[in-house]
């Protein structure tokens, strides 16, 4: 019931944000941005700590090497 109680929450902000943006300075506007991070995370549970990211750099071979990480 809370996760719905938020969500709701989160959504009304979101939608109203076009209009915070007018109305607010940007460092009220970044703060907004962080909390709402913050709350999205939380409510998901923290999917980011559960992936592995590789990055791969360079001029050539990124499509290959990125292929076989796959596999």
């Amino acid at each position: 019931m809370v996760f719905f109680i938020l969500s709701f929450i989160v959504r009304i902000v979101f939608v109203i944000k076009k209009f915070l943006k007018k109305l607010l300075p940007k460092q009220a506007i970044n703060f907004y941005h962080l909390a709402l991070v913050s709350l999205a995370a939380f409510l998901y549970g923290y999917p980011s700590r559960r992936l592995r990211v590789i990055g791969v750099t360079g001029t050539k071979g990124k499509s290959t090497t990125c292929f076989m990480i796959a596999r």
